[in-house]
């Protein structure tokens, strides 16, 4: 049937396509058709003025008719997986993994499209009316509407290490039940508001559209999603090896691997984040052999031991 779907905190979107609507655990789950895939969408309210949408899309994309809601809010999108270009009125924004958009709804037409038809992201809703979430000595309110009124429609930016692993950390909580899931997505979603409040203003760098994003998001999928190295994946797509390096590069400003295992230990860190204390089950999780594998490189990206990362993270952001 056709219907709404929520999508950040009161406003909801009607989209083209039938889906299913169920609830579990308290978390609100659509699923549609799209007519070239699937979208998933997992909605959560929380009573702090906040809302999480985790997106899983396997679609080349769909569009979006006649928002109604609640207009005065502040919406972050972070992408953790694929690509997606948002079409609103006449303007194109795309992101990549690592990077966001963040911005006011908009009552124009919403085309959303993922060249390698696969998207996973989170998308976070703050309402200032509604929110209770006293921050590094300013009120959350205060601090939503600055960045309301500094960014005016939409603006990208490219994450932290720190915003990055708090988006996965939001991600993974988003699994847990009751009131370990709220206490989660509570302090990171202070914690990305914290973190963005000083940066948000100056334009990021658009992401560089060329002919092949398709084949490099597809690459870049099969590496982070599914594990396969480069060479077998370009074996997969029938592509050569060293071109798509090329415009791996060219796209994501990174070698293939490197890029990889990047964001690998950003989730790494957001498991942290979200309270899982086991390392060895953490470094098995980012593809490394041992704990002390791991600990090296994560301490090359983070400056400090995984251990300690939680401490210190969020210390450093409090005093910000």
């Amino acid at each position: 049937m056709d219907g709404y779907v929520h999508l950040l905190g009161s406003m909801r979107m009607r989209v083209i396509n039938d889906f299913d609507y169920a609830v579990i655990d308290g978390t609100e789950r659509y699923t549609m058709e799209t007519g070239t895939g699937t979208a998933r969408i997992d909605h959560r309210q929380f009573p702090f003025g906040v809302s999480v949408n985790r997106n899983d899309i396997r679609s080349e994309g769909f569009s979006n008719r006649d928002r109604i809601g609640d207009m005065n809010m502040v919406g972050i999108n972070i992408c953790l997986l694929g690509s997606a270009d948002c079409i609103v009125g006449t303007r194109m924004s795309r992101i990549i993994p690592g990077a966001g958009m963040i911005g006011r709804p908009s009552a124009e037409l919403n085309t959303l499209s993922f060249p390698a038809r696969r998207y996973r992201g989170i998308s976070i809703g703050f309402t200032p009316s509604e929110m209770d979430m006293p921050l590094a000595g300013r009120t959350s309110e205060a601090m939503v509407s600055a960045i309301a009124g500094r960014i005016g429609g939409v603006a990208l930016f490219e994450c932290s290490p720190d915003v990055l692993a708090a988006a996965h950390g939001i991600d993974i909580a988003m699994d847990r039940g009751g009131g370990e899931m709220e206490e989660a997505v509570r302090e990171l979603s202070g914690f990305l508001l914290r973190s963005l409040y000083g940066s948000i203003g100056a334009p990021s760098s658009a992401v560089p559209s060329g002919r092949h994003d398709a084949l490099v998001d597809s690459v870049c999928v099969d590496m982070m999603e599914k594990g396969m190295g480069l060479n077998a994946s370009c074996s997969r797509h029938g592509a050569d090896p060293t071109l798509v390096i090329r415009w791996f590069a060219a796209r994501y400003g990174d070698t293939p691997s490197s890029f990889v295992r990047s964001h690998r230990l950003s989730k790494a860190a957001g498991h942290i984040l979200a309270g899982d204390e086991v390392m060895k089950d953490v470094a098995t999780e980012a593809g490394y052999s041992s704990e002390s594998k791991f600990a090296i490189s994560f301490r090359k990206m983070y400056g400090i031991r995984p251990k300690h990362y939680l401490q210190s993270s969020l210390g450093r952001n409090l005093r910000a």
